[in-house]
């Protein structure tokens, strides 16, 4: 309950969430009322985890091990002014960075927004914070510098540095297959489409997916 409402005083919504999955698998319930918050913790969801809803002023930078994230975050920000907002390890070895965005910025969260396992959050997604517990491993989420001094308010979340937020206009410009992790997301859903519409046994689907890689240069 602590730690809802001191995310809450962040400007950020909460829910108590069953796994990863907030109450009712919403978000539309979650709140910043202190009040609402005492209740579900107090009452229902007494230590349930602690879901928050970024919204769109805050970009929450998710560093995905599974695909290198880390990796790929360190070489992309080489020369370059880091992020230093509010920042979470998560059980599985990913990253989440928060940092906030101005009124006139819109970014549209996605899977890999900035490089292959570097993926970007804003609005209406639903993230763990800690001292939540993972799932699958049983282990809970934590700050990477320790426990935050809550009293600093909005300054836990500083500004994006310009250069990030350039660096997403314009890859947000580029055709989607050209973005990162593109290729892979289009490969995908060629895959998908050509086992639903024409029902490619594994050795044919892995034909026609060399064939339609070879066909757009995708060559790595």
């Amino acid at each position: 309950m602590d730690s809802a409402i001191n995310f809450a005083r962040l400007g950020l919504r909460v829910i108590p969430a069953v796994g990863r999955a907030g109450i009712a698998g919403t978000y539309e319930r979650a709140t910043t009322n202190e009040a609402q918050i005492v209740e579900w913790w107090e009452g229902p969801y007494k230590g349930y985890n602690v879901a928050v809803v970024p919204g769109d002023s805050i970009l929450v930078i998710d560093q995905d091990a599974r695909h290198n994230g880390p990796k790929h975050w360190n070489e992309l920000i080489q020369g370059h002014e880091a992020p230093n907002g509010l920042t979470v390890f998560t059980p599985t070895g990913g990253v989440h960075l928060y940092t906030g965005i101005g009124e006139d910025t819109v970014i549209r969260g996605r899977d890999s927004l900035l490089a292959l396992g570097v993926d970007g959050w804003t609005g209406n997604l639903i993230l763990l914070v800690p001292p939540s517990i993972h799932p699958l491993t049983g282990t809970p989420y934590f700050f990477r510098d320790g426990e935050p001094d809550w009293s600093l308010g909005r300054v836990l979340i500083p500004p994006a540095p310009i250069w990030l937020i350039e660096k997403i206009i314009a890859i947000e410009r580029l055709p989607a297959s050209a973005r990162p992790g593109g290729r892979h997301q289009d490969l995908l859903f060629f895959a998908l489409r050509a086992r639903a519409d024409n029902g490619l046994d594994t050795h044919e689907l892995y034909e026609a997916l060399k064939l339609y890689a070879d066909y757009w240069g995708y060559d790595d």
